[in-house]
């Protein structure tokens, strides 16, 4: 999954959109939108917009100075939702 992917998933699981989302992170709908549309954004964003939806962000394996990993909205301990890196 990329991240796309990954936030619209997370987007539905909350039951909130995008102007939702903007209003927890005080930012505008627009740049939700825009970093959704994105190729790639940074890891500090992408963990920042999932706490801000409730999930918590774990990471897989470090090889050769990049995580390694195919990452999956998997079901947290305790009720809590997960955000992990699914280990091959």
């Amino acid at each position: 999954m990329n991240h796309k992917e990954i936030l619209t998933q997370a987007l539905e699981r909350c039951g909130i959109n995008q102007a939702q989302l903007a209003e927890k992170l005080n930012v505008s709908k627009s740049t939700i939108s825009t970093t959704m549309r994105r190729d790639h954004i940074g890891l500090d964003v992408f963990v920042k917009y999932m706490n801000a939806m409730g999930f918590e962000v774990y990471a897989g394996e470090k090889i050769g100075g990049m995580f390694q990993a195919e990452w999956d909205l998997v079901p947290g301990n305790d009720d809590k939702r997960a955000f992990r890196a699914k280990k091959e």
